[in-house]
C-alpha cells in the first residue's frame, strides 16, 4: 500500500495532534540554521515534526546544517544545543498543535556531521521521511512516523554495531542495508506485506548469511500497522 502525497497532505497534523486550530497558510519562510560542533563525546539528536516533508542526511561540517521551509508561521523551528557533561544534545522541534486551512508547505532538510558518534531519533505526525544515514557515525536510530511514507538508507560501512527501531502507521516502510555487513532485522505489520531481499530467514529474524559475524552488526526492527514493508540488502 503506497499512500500518495494527496492523502498524506490531507493527514499532516491530523495524526498525533491533540487539538487543531485551522490556520490559513501564507507566504513561504526559509530558514538556515548552522549548528557548530562541540567538545561532545557522542550527541543524542531528537527531531519532532508535526508533518510535511523530512530529508536527513550526512555530510555537514558542522554539527548541523538545516534548511527549512513553511508558509504557516507557527511552525517555524526551534533549534536548540546543549552540552551536558560528555555528551551533546541537539534537539529540532515545531509546534505539532496548529493545522492548515489550505493548501501547506513544511520541508526540513538537515545535515548531519559524519564524524561524532550519534544517537537519532525522529518524531514524526504525518508526511513523507526520507533518511540516509549510511554515513553517519550511528549509536542507535529511532523513528516513529503516524501516517506516510518512509523511506531509510542505512548502506554504508558502519564505526559499530547499532539498533535501528522503525514503527510506522499507515503507508509504506523502505529500509535498504548494506549487503556487505552483518545484518539481523526482524518485521512485523497489521495490515499489509512484508518483502525481505538479499537476507535469509533464520527462526523469527532475517540475516545476512554471506557476511555472519563481523566488528559491526545492524539490529533492525520493523513494526508497520497498515502498508507495504520492504527491507532490501543492496
Amino acid at each position: 500500500m503506497k499512500v500518495g502525497r494527496g492523502v498524506i497532505l490531507t493527514m499532516v497534523w491530523l495524526v498525533g495532534a491533540c487539538s487543531f486550530v485551522g490556520v490559513k497558510p501564507g507566504p513561504t519562510e526559509r530558514l538556515h540554521q548552522v549548528v557548530d560542533l562541540d567538545k561532545a563525546e557522542r550527541t543524542r539528536v531528537s527531531l519532532t515534526m508535526g508533518g510535511g516533508e523530512l530529508e536527513v542526511k550526512g555530510g555537514a561540517a558542522a554539527l548541523l546544517e538545516a534548511d527549512f521551509s513553511y508558509n504557516v508561521p507557527q511552525w517555524k523551528p526551534s533549534v536548540t544545543h546543549r552540552l551536558n557533561g560528555s555528551q551533546g544534545e541537539l534537539e529540532v522541534t515545531q509546534d505539532t498543535q496548529t493545522s492548515a486551512a489550505g493548501d501547506s508547505e513544511n520541508h526540513w532538510q538537515l545535515a548531519l556531521n559524519d564524524a561524532m558518534p550519534m544517537d537519532v531519533s525522529a518524531h514524526v505526525g504525518a508526511g513523507e521521511v526520507h533518511l540516509t544515514l549510511g554515513s553517519l557515525n550511528l549509536r542507535s536510530v529511532s523513528l516513529e512516523v503516524g501516517a506516510g511514507n518512509v523511506d531509510v538508507d542505512l548502506r554504508g560501512q558502519p564505526r559499530a554495531s547499532y539498533k535501528v527501531s522503525v514503527r510506522g502507521g499507515v503507508g509504506s516502510v523502505t529500509i535498504h542495508v548494506p549487503a556487505t555487513v552483518s545484518i539481523a532485522a526482524s518485521a512485523s505489520g497489521g495490515i499489509g506485506s512484508i518483502s525481505v531481499e538479499g537476507l535469509e530467514k533464520q527462526g523469527d529474524r532475517w540475516v545476512n548469511t554471506k557476511v555472519p559475524s563481523g566488528p559491526a552488526t545492524i539490529d533492525l526492527d520493523v513494526q508497520g500497522g497498515v502498508g507495504e514493508i520492504r527491507i532490501l540488502a543492496e
